[in-house]
């Protein structure tokens, strides 16, 4: 009887081993032995899991509101993780979003002045997840609002800082020194912090001319609220783009705060001094202390004079000072002369002057004469060699009369940005 092999016997035993269970094969190191080892893998399809989407979630929660103008401002924040797009909400509006954006941004064109408006951010991820919403509020509204004649260092200080805080964008507001009586002298500043070029106003030298504090503060708003509109042909955010302007708004306080007092004709500072008497530029001791016409026992003795000094020093320093605007209070006038041999700060006095006069139809100072010594003007023009003009705004006597207020004005109110604009993109001196 014919018998099979017995190696073929165990080859049909492994082979049917095979077909029931799979093996891997392997070959050790040391022999040509083969072993087997048991294949534990498995598909992708039974191993992959199914991850459940996560909801988006702030790492900055941030919501800035920007007022545009008097009838729209504008929303921005910071990406939400996760979010596919964002829902804002107004709470005057319901539970209903106003819009839905895939932006961090949203304007919103339907404001008035005088309401408060709460805005709400929610993120929306995958599958509509929410994240949690973050807020914002605003009140826009005219802030400079003077209904009589006394504007005192109180309501300008806090009209400043609320400024500021509406158009934090565009306005900041920082000390510069202090007072003899220990008050803070202020520069509200409008336009790009950042900017190469700068202009500065300087108001109210004299006690008894806090009407000029008066038109500062409505030009600062005035600028403000239009910052995105064209005003006489200029627009603001575009010329304050490398440009800032500074305003001292007002130069002597605790002057202001007596002339609103017991003194209405107190012209001086605390200690007696006359302000526009106490710079560097040919000075010479006059007078006594007292309401008015004391120069100071010496040049810059003052804390006043010397903060608007530094002031000065630092702007030529940093951000190029281009020019000055010098705002008094009587005679409806304009002090545009220049007598020393610079041709190009002849040149910019002189279009400053002009441009001054045919926007408010104020007459040349020719009339006055006479020297500036002690002078912030002639100090400016002949020491420190900046072009700079001096309007003086009231028809009256000093302190202005409170009727006067809204002509002075409108006439003045495009003079310092067209002086911004002048500089925008000249070259530089």
């Amino acid at each position: 009887m014919f018998t099979k092999p017995r190696h073929h016997l165990l080859s049909f035993i492994l082979c049917g081993t095979l077909l029931l269970h799979p093996v891997q094969l392997a070959y050790a190191a040391d022999d040509n032995s083969v072993t087997t080892q048991e294949d534990t893998s498995t598909t992708q399809e039974d191993t992959a899991t199914t991850q459940p989407d996560e909801a988006p979630f702030w790492e900055n929660r941030q919501l800035e509101i920007t007022l545009l103008s008097k009838r729209s401002l504008s929303l921005s924040w910071s990406t939400a993780t996760n979010a596919i797009s964002y829902q804002v909400y107004r709470k005057d509006c319901g539970s209903t979003p106003i819009a839905t954006v895939t932006e961090p941004c949203y304007t919103d064109h339907t404001i008035s002045f005088g309401h408060t408006y709460q805005y709400s951010v929610v993120p929306v991820g995958a599958n509509n997840l929410l994240g949690d919403a973050i807020s914002a509020t605003t009140h826009p509204r005219n802030i400079v609002n003077v209904t009589r004649q006394a504007y005192s260092y109180k309501e300008m200080e806090s009209d400043g800082k609320a400024l500021s805080e509406l158009y934090p964008d565009r306005c900041e507001i920082t000390s510069i020194g202090s007072t003899v009586k220990g008050r803070k002298l202020y520069d509200i500043a409008i336009g790009n912090p950042n900017a190469t070029n700068s202009l500065l106003v300087v108001c109210t030298l004299h006690a008894r001319e806090y009407a000029c504090s008066v038109l500062a503060m409505r030009q600062l708003e005035y600028y403000l609220q239009n910052y995105n509109r064209t005003l006489g042909g200029i627009k603001p955010s575009t010329t304050l783009s490398n440009l800032q302007i500074h305003y001292l708004v007002m130069a002597n306080p605790d002057g202001v705060t007596i002339s609103q007092g017991k003194h209405p004709r107190w012209k001086a500072n605390a200690r007696g001094v006359d302000l526009n008497r106490n710079y560097p530029y040919l000075f010479h001791v006059s007078g006594h202390p007292g309401s008015e016409g004391f120069t100071g026992y010496k040049a810059a003795s003052e804390p006043e004079t010397k903060a608007i000094m530094k002031k000065i020093a630092l702007l030529k320093k940093t951000q190029h000072l281009r020019a000055v605007v010098n705002y008094h209070a009587m005679g409806q006038i304009i002090f545009g002369d220049y007598h020393g041999p610079n041709a190009a700060i002849k040149k910019e006095t002189k279009d400053l002057y002009w441009m001054a006069r045919n926007l408010t139809g104020y007459k040349d100072s020719g009339s006055y004469g006479g020297v500036g010594r002690g002078c912030l003007r002639e100090y400016l023009l002949y020491k420190e060699k900046i072009p700079n003009i001096t309007i003086e705004i009231g028809r009256t006597w000093c302190p202005v009369v409170h009727r006067e207020y809204n002509q002075i004005f409108n006439k003045n109110k495009l003079v310092v940005l067209k002086a911004a604009s002048f500089y925008k993109n000249k070259s530089k001196r």
